[in-house]
């Protein structure tokens, strides 16, 4: 059985239109660049719909923050 990642788990659990992709950077350094990152979390996202991919990494943080 494939070990789900907690992307997996986020929209499983709360779908595209309740769920944000961030990053703890500085931190996240200590694993990867910051090229490496965004790569895995594109990679991640890949099966999304356009629509799901902004909102997960733009749209959902706009309105959530109110900018």
């Amino acid at each position: 059985m494939k070990p789900r990642s907690g992307v997996d788990h986020a929209l499983e659990t709360f779908g595209p239109d309740l769920t944000m992709v961030g990053t703890n950077i500085p931190v996240d350094l200590l694993f990867g660049s910051p090229a490496k990152i965004i790569a895995t979390i594109h990679a991640v996202t890949s099966v999304l719909s356009p629509y799901e991919r902004i909102a997960m990494m733009r749209s959902n943080a706009e309105s959530f923050y109110r900018v």
